[in-house]
């Protein structure tokens, strides 16, 4: 037979072990309140306090690349070095092509490309000049040193400069030419330095002394262009620009109190 007083012991026995479990269980949370979180970021208990976190840990150092190959290495760029360029021979075609080229800019007023293009032309035949043989017996003497191979430095067109005197028509010529653009622009001191040039290479070609005369009058310095207009009149007495010159010099001077 069940003893009733035996199951009431062992119920409250029952009891006192639950309540030790339940005990037992609330002093391990207060422990367990006391740990940090396993970030380190707080307490569960809060009212413990907490030392602060450590600091995290410095990232490791990036793997250091590979060594380069030879093959792979960056060679030094060369400081760059502008080859020689060759001096193109010369050839009297070139000088007709840019004295043509400075004709038609200035036939469309289009002074300062005419400048430019004279300028080429002048420079060309300036480096012939003196290379040319004399008037006299040039020509023979020309032919006598190409067949000696003595002027390979010169390249004739069909109507190219046969002794200096011809190279210097040609100079007096493209002197004339520029000097009537500068005019034409109104600088007047480079059209005279240019105009004396076409005189002392052409002394007696009248068109020259018309362009000095047209340079001088137009620095105003009437009484020396009149007498290159004379000078062109006396050269070539039916001179159409040199009579048309000398009447416009004459007005200036009546009209500024000259005589």
């Amino acid at each position: 037979m069940n003893d009733p007083n035996k199951k009431d012991q062992m119920g409250k026995e029952g009891k006192d072990i639950k309540r030790e479990v339940g005990e037992s269980k609330e002093a391990q949370k207060s422990v367990d309140g006391q740990i940090r979180d396993k970030d380190g970021s707080q307490c569960r208990n809060s009212s413990l306090s907490c030392p602060p976190p450590p600091p995290p840990p410095p990232p490791p150092p990036p793997p250091s690349p590979p060594p380069p190959t030879p093959s792979s290495q960056a060679l030094p760029i060369p400081h760059p070095i502008t080859p020689p360029v060759a001096a193109p021979g010369f050839s009297w075609a070139i000088v007709d092509s840019a004295k043509a080229k400075g004709n038609a800019a200035f036939s469309d007023r289009k002074f300062q490309s005419a400048i430019s293009f004279y300028s080429m032309a002048i420079r060309l035949t300036e480096s012939q000049v003196d290379v040319l043989g004399e008037t006299e017996g040039g020509e023979e003497e020309r032919r006598d040193k190409n067949k000696k191979g003595e002027n390979n430095n010169i390249r004739e067109s069909e109507n190219g400069a046969k002794n200096k005197k011809d190279a210097e028509e040609r100079m007096a010529v493209l002197y004339s030419n520029r000097s009537a653009a500068q005019s034409s622009l109104g600088y007047y001191g480079y059209a005279e330095n240019d105009a004396r040039k076409a005189v002392s290479y052409k002394p007696g070609w009248a068109k020259a002394h018309c362009r000095l005369g047209a340079a001088l009058a137009g620095r105003e310095e009437f009484e020396a262009a009149k007498g290159a207009y004379g000078e062109a009149l006396r050269l070539e007495p039916e001179n159409a620009g040199a009579i048309a010159g000398l009447k416009e010099v004459e007005e200036a001077m009546v009209l500024g109190g000259q005589r």
